[in-house]
């Protein structure tokens, strides 16, 4: 039987900063973690804890175990200045973390990465929008148009894949 895991107050707000940290979508790293995007967006949320299965799958791509869970990060992952770095981009506003990101490209004359989009086709999109529709019920009126909204950039990287 699964540890049940990922239900201590700010582990979803962890979870989604590690997943953004490796710039996948919520599609992705579910499919890491060997879940559906809807239990992706469970545990973001703290609606659903997460499984030490789930938290194994996911360690393995790349997030960071010991922040998500203690809010901390692992010893030895990354150096002091890099801790110290991250973890006052973690604090920041997002309009204040791009500024950053295109700073720190800058002075280490790196371009900034860019995310390649490609249109999806409509049965694709209709798909994605059906499945983030499945996984909203209860959601009415100016609600659903709010979370869709916010999930839009996701369900068309998603689609697009």
């Amino acid at each position: 039987m699964p540890t049940i895991l990922g239900n201590t107050a700010g582990v979803g707000a962890r979870l989604r900063a590690e997943r953004e940290r490796l710039r996948l979508s919520q599609t992705e790293l579910a499919q890491l973690g060997g879940v559906s995007r809807n239990s992706q967006t469970a545990y973001e949320t703290e609606k659903t804890p997460f499984t030490s299965e789930y938290l194994r799958a996911v360690t393995d791509a790349g997030v960071d175990p010991l922040f998500v869970i203690a809010g901390v990060r692992s010893a030895g992952a990354l150096s002091e200045d890099q801790t110290s770095l991250l973890s006052a981009f973690d604090h920041m506003a997002p309009s204040d973390r791009s500024t950053f990101q295109r700073l720190a490209c800058a002075l280490a004359g790196q371009p900034m990465p860019t995310a390649t989009f490609h249109l999806p086709s409509t049965a694709a999109l209709e798909d994605a929008i059906s499945s983030f529709l499945e996984g909203s019920p209860g959601l009415t009126g100016h609600e659903l148009v709010h979370e869709l909204a916010m999930s839009l950039p996701i369900i068309l990287r998603g689609a697009a894949r």
